[in-house]
């Protein structure tokens, strides 16, 4: 099930999307302290708050959002979201040097991640065949856990090669390459072709009795 088309492009979305979520939460602190002159407690309050916000609005209205509206239709607006919110911060610098700026695309960028997230999970449980629901989930977490690992490690090579707006201008483009794969992606086909798998899987174990 694994090989399936709509399996393998949710592979590699999760893998892009979690690794330019990891990419932005490990340069923020070193952006806010290093070039704004933020202090570390500074930071840490207003991440704190940002998440808190964002985590509460995801186990409010997340799930709801995504249940009613369907997953691959809210995230296609969740990485448009992302997209244009963090191309803001990157054009807008003059506007870096007020703290309000910032926070608020600390706490707009956090709820759109934890709503990203939620969606990219129930698309995973999705994608899933029940007989080895388990396995192929890990696998997907897995994959997205290499995509944390590379994103971070980005890092270092992206603010050494370029300013601080191209820097945060990647993240846009990272997501923006999400958003082109995951239009491609057909769930009704991957949940029908599962169905297929389940079905031929049943007739093997009655045929056997």
């Amino acid at each position: 099930v694994f090989t399936l088309r709509n399996s393998l492009l949710f592979a590699i979305i999760a893998f892009i999307t979690q690794g330019s979520f990891n990419y932005t939460d490990t340069l923020l602190p070193i952006f806010t302290v290093q070039k704004l002159g933020w202090t570390n407690l500074a930071y840490s309050q207003f991440y704190a708050t940002a998440t808190l916000v964002g985590g509460v609005s995801g186990m409010l209205i997340g799930g709801i959002l995504i249940d009613k509206f369907g997953k691959i239709f809210m995230l296609n607006i969740y990485f448009f979201l992302l997209i244009v919110l963090t191309a803001g911060l990157a054009f807008l610098h003059a506007y870096w040097i007020n703290t309000w700026f910032i926070s608020s695309f600390m706490i707009i960028y956090q709820v759109l991640y934890v709503f990203a997230t939620i969606g990219v999970f129930a698309t995973a449980m999705q994608c899933c065949w029940k007989k080895i629901s388990a396995t192929q989930f890990t696998l997907y977490m897995t994959i997205s856990n290499i995509g944390r690992i590379v994103g971070a490690k980005l890092i270092g090579p992206m603010t050494s090669s370029f300013n601080w707006e191209y820097t945060f201008l990647s993240f846009s483009i990272f997501i923006a390459v999400a958003w082109i794969l995951i239009r491609f992606m057909h769930i009704s086909h991957q949940v029908k072709r599962v169905a297929e798998l389940e079905g031929r899987d049943a007739t093997k174990e009655f045929t056997a009795i």
